[in-house]
């Protein structure tokens, strides 16, 4: 069984401080300050996010094993791997409102850019609680900070508002350093020059697995444009600890084509 987001509005979670407490995430301070690029973010892949209720109209997040599931009853699985701050049904609605948030949450980034938009405010308009807005903002100034301060500044103002996908590229912010092989071999030839010039140079890791998924970067249907591989690298891992829910672990459709597997395993939805 399983809360779906008709239901999720007239509901309340009751221990959203407690849930951001455990992936260690204070709403007025950034994250990615005290976790400077590059970095390796530890995930609990062993636990689940599943919803508790308490009471009539409100409920309580708790990060379960399998077998702790087993003897909770109540228990409602929300999405895979451990709750955060975007883990309530509130942040659900948004998510199955919006089938591509990286447009609305871009439009609020460069409001806030050209003319003091609130950015916080912005994207919590879009539905978010306070916890799961607040991610998103940091996320979002952590990307536009430049290249050397961890950011992808120049990156994406290079290739921001190109298609989400581009099949074949050189430029590979996604590439984690002993890839190189690999995606030679993925473009089926052996000289030295299908590899650019800054492959490799994804630092940042997933309980000391490369941060993108390797389609993200090799040559193929599912490559991401330089921007989208950047923010993927530099500011993906500690938004997936702290958000909790992703698009992909709560089994939701995305408006850019992703492959199935891997360390974001789908919890599909009925």
């Amino acid at each position: 069984m399983l809360l779906t987001a008709a239901l999720a509005a007239p509901f309340g979670q009751i221990n959203a401080a407690q849930v951001r407490h455990s992936v260690g995430f204070d709403i007025n301070k950034d994250p990615y300050i005290s976790h400077p690029y590059p970095s390796n973010i530890a995930i609990d892949y062993s636990r689940d996010c599943f919803i508790i209720p308490a009471g009539k109209r409100d409920y309580q997040l708790a990060s379960l094993t399998p077998r702790e599931a087993l003897h909770t009853p109540a228990a409602i699985k929300t999405h895979n791997h451990p709750c955060g701050a975007c883990s309530s049904l509130q942040d659900l609605t948004v998510y199955r409102k919006h089938p591509n948030l990286k447009s609305p949450v871009r439009w609020c980034g460069v409001k806030h850019i050209l003319f003091g938009t609130d950015l916080r405010a912005c994207i919590k308009a879009l539905g978010f609680t306070e916890g799961c807005a607040a991610i998103w903002a940091y996320n979002v100034h952590n990307t536009a900070r430049t290249e050397e301060k961890g950011g992808c500044f120049w990156t994406c103002v290079r290739s921001a508002w190109l298609p989400s996908i581009i099949p074949f590229g050189t430029h590979n912010p996604c590439q984690p350093p002993n890839a190189t092989e690999s995606s030679k071999r993925q473009a089926n030839v052996c000289s030295d020059a299908v590899v650019s010039k800054d492959a490799g140079v994804c630092l940042n890791s997933i309980n000391r697995q490369p941060a993108c998924y390797r389609q993200a970067w090799e040559p193929g249907k599912y490559r991401l444009n330089a921007a989208l591989q950047c923010d993927e690298c530099r500011s993906g891992p500690l938004f997936k600890k702290i958000a909790g829910r992703t698009r992909r672990n709560s089994g939701l459709p995305s408006a850019i084509p992703r492959p199935q597997g891997g360390a974001e395993s789908v919890f599909r939805l009925p």
